[in-house]
This record gives structure tokens, C-alpha cells and sequence, in this order.
């Protein structure tokens, strides 16, 4: 899917599937550079050291090799090595962060995660949503990679009129679960 929206309530696990997904295109695809942005730079910031995390477990280690090895750029919000043959960068940033002109090691991002980019407070306000989906949509999206790019919204169920994923189920160009 290119354009996935994905709506769970609080509590069911939303990061934990983001952290194993972007554990998967790491480990078993060709993505190179994962944007993940959150609400906040410290949510997306969090994310990132449990990915951490789980490249270091043994297991995977193991099976996968140290991806420690080739680390280039190790930093809380950067995070930039070569793994598996290619060159794979994890950043994060939170909501209305400068992503314009985006551009590690001449790479766009081919995974964008908007993660629970919306708080509640937010979606109550039509101002402060139309300015983020505004953000997302026009600024965000287009910092991708011009070959490809799968983008993920996954976020809490808002029983508001300005909730972004009720505005991205109304989008055909989007599918939605």
C-alpha cells in the first residue's frame, strides 16, 4: 500500500506494530531512510531507541549480524549505518518539524510513519487540525523519495470532525482499516 491509514483505539498497540514494522523493513526489505514523526520530537525520539534496542537483541544479532558495525551517524534523532548491503537511515521529528529539503546521504525517505501525530486537543480544533493536516499533507509528504515511498498513518479513532484520519478515510487516494 502505498498510502495505508490505520485507526486503533488508545491502548491496542499502535507503537509497538509501528516499532515491529519498521523492525521488518529494516531487517527484510530494501528501504533505506524510515521518517518517523509523532506528535513530539521526544515520542518519535523514544521510537527510535527501541528499535535500537531491538537490533541489539542477541537473536537478532545472531541471525542478522551487528549493526553497529557500519554505524556512520548515531545520534537521538539520526540514526544512519549500513546493514545488509545498503545504507539505511531511521530519523525522527516531531509534528511541524522542518522536513523540507530533507536529505541524508542522498536519500528522500522511502517509509514515512506519521505515528500518533495528532493529539487529542488537536483534533478538537479546527484551526491547529487544518494547519497539520495542511503540514502533512503539503510539506511533510513531499519531502519523500521521488522513486517511492510507502506512507503510514496510524493514530487514535477521534470522534471529531477535524480528526485527520477521519479526513484521510474520506480520501480515495488512501486505504484505510
Amino acid at each position: 500500500f502505498p498510502r495505508l491509514a490505520l485507526g486503533l483505539p488508545r491502548g491496542f498497540g499502535k507503537t509497538t506494530v509501528i516499532k515491529l514494522f519498521i523492525l521488518y523493513c529494516i531487517l527484510y526489505t530494501d528501504r533505506r531512510f524510515i521518517l518517523i514523526m509523532s506528535a513530539t520530537a521526544g515520542h518519535a525520539v523514544n521510537i527510535i531507541s527501541d528499535i535500537a534496542d531491538m537490533l541489539d537483541e542477541p537473536n537478532i544479532k545472531a541471525v542478522f549480524g551487528d549493526w553497529r558495525t557500519g554505524m556512520e551517524k548515531d545520534t537521538q534523532e539520526v540514526k544512519k549505518f549500513s546493514f545488509r548491503g545498503r545504507t539505511v537511515i531511521i530519523a525522527g521529528l516531531g509534528a511541524g518539524g522542518n522536513v523540507r529539503g530533507l536529505n541524508l546521504k542522498n536519500e528522500r525517505p522511502d517509509v514515512m510513519i506519521f505515528e500518533d501525530v495528532q493529539k487529542r486537543e488537536d483534533a478538537e480544533s479546527k484551526v491547529v487540525s487544518d494547519s497539520l493536516y495542511k503540514w502533512m499533507i503539503g510539506t511533510a509528504m513531499k519531502a519523500k523519495s521521488p522513486k517511492r515511498c510507502m506512507t503510514v498513518f496510524i493514530g487514535n479513532m477521534y470522534p471529531t470532525p477535524n480528526s485527520i484520519l477521519r479526513k484521510l478515510k474520506a480520501n480515495s487516494q488512501w486505504t484505510k482499516f
